[in-house]
């Protein structure tokens, strides 16, 4: 696949881009916690910005979203770009709810 149609988020390298500060969980959060070797690894909400984290005992001091493990079992370990968009969705309306 040539770099004019291949589609952002779906390279190994975009999971290891920068990411600019974001609120909301977006397809390319949920690639990026999958791409983690860590099994551990959790995508959290902290200081109003969303990351993932390796590390426990940094997850431990934010908001946890998801754990890699729990997302893998939601939609698969190399799920397609519509349920990855579904999950994203799902995934925000539950930190909505909690009112953060």
């Amino acid at each position: 696949m040539d770099a004019e149609h291949r589609k952002p988020g779906n390279s190994p390298a975009d999971a290891r881009a920068p990411v600019p500060p974001h609120t909301q969980v977006t397809p390319a959060d949920l690639r990026r916690l999958l791409a983690t070797e860590s099994p551990q690894a959790t995508l959290v909400l902290a200081a109003g910005r969303i990351r993932v984290e390796a590390d426990s005992e940094a997850a431990a001091q934010a908001l946890p979203v998801v754990t890699r493990t729990a997302l893998a079992e939601r939609v698969g370990a190399e799920p397609d770009d519509r349920a990855l968009i579904m999950q994203a969705a799902e995934l925000n309306t539950e930190i909505r709810m909690l009112g953060a």
